[in-house]
């Protein structure tokens, strides 16, 4: 048709759009949640302490995620995925270990605060489409 060539799948600033909306969902975070195993599995070699994951998780991995999310809500499987490299990375192997939920809570002596993924994808998300309807695209 005059020259336009017609594209199934499109990569437009790291988010993958293709012919249907799941599967781009899918294959979106799909990428991103390898990034993310990979990123975690660099940090297993090194000799950090508890806070220092914790910093290391927040600052790398997790940065991966605020873009898409954005764009995309995050499935289940992948917040399971994502959940599970996260305390791959935090315990490396540790026999004593504490559940990510309680990593999550905010001490008033210390600063442990892990984020809670599910909640912040679904806030960025939310915020997002109320941005869009409201004109305001960022």
């Amino acid at each position: 048709m005059r020259g336009i060539s017609y594209c199934t799948d499109i990569n437009i600033l790291g988010v993958r759009f293709t012919s249907s909306v799941a599967q781009s969902v899918n294959t979106s975070w799909t990428r991103v949640t390898g990034q993310v195993r990979a990123l975690a599995r660099d940090v297993y070699g090194r000799d950090l302490c508890l806070t220092q994951p914790i910093h290391y998780v927040h600052t790398y991995l997790l940065a991966k995620i605020w873009h898409i999310a954005q764009v995309f809500p995050v499935p289940k499987e992948h917040v399971r995925q994502l959940a599970t490299a996260i305390s791959w990375c935090i315990w490396k192997g540790v026999i004593l270990r504490v559940p990510l939920s309680t990593l999550q809570r905010q001490t008033e002596s210390g600063d442990l605060g892990l984020i809670d993924i599910a909640a912040k994808c679904r806030a960025i998300f939310l915020t997002s489409l109320r941005d869009q309807g409201k004109g305001r695209i960022r």
